[in-house]
């Protein structure tokens, strides 16, 4: 009456289910690696574009006569400096 209770083990999955979980956990790695790739691409171009605003607040702060030996900023027109 009083029997323990036997744990029942998991279900045997089929090779074909095996063979689609691996899959699926592969597709999940490329997903994974493809989103990291971005994401360190990203962070690529914003460090670069922190530098050139970094570069850019340094022409504005630093006046040009000491910089260049010529007068006045240059750009004033808040476009990319050619």
């Amino acid at each position: 009456q009083n029997l323990p209770k036997i744990p029942k083990s998991p279900p045997k999955k089929s090779p074909q289910e095996l063979k689609d979980v691996r899959d699926g956990q592969r597709i999940l790695e490329k997903k994974g690696s493809a989103a990291l790739k971005d994401l360190r691409r990203q962070l690529q171009l914003e460090r670069r574009r922190g530098e050139r605003l970094q570069e850019r607040l340094q022409e504005l702060l630093v006046p040009s006569r000491a910089r260049s030996g010529q007068g006045g900023p240059r750009n004033w027109g808040g476009g990319r400096p050619q």
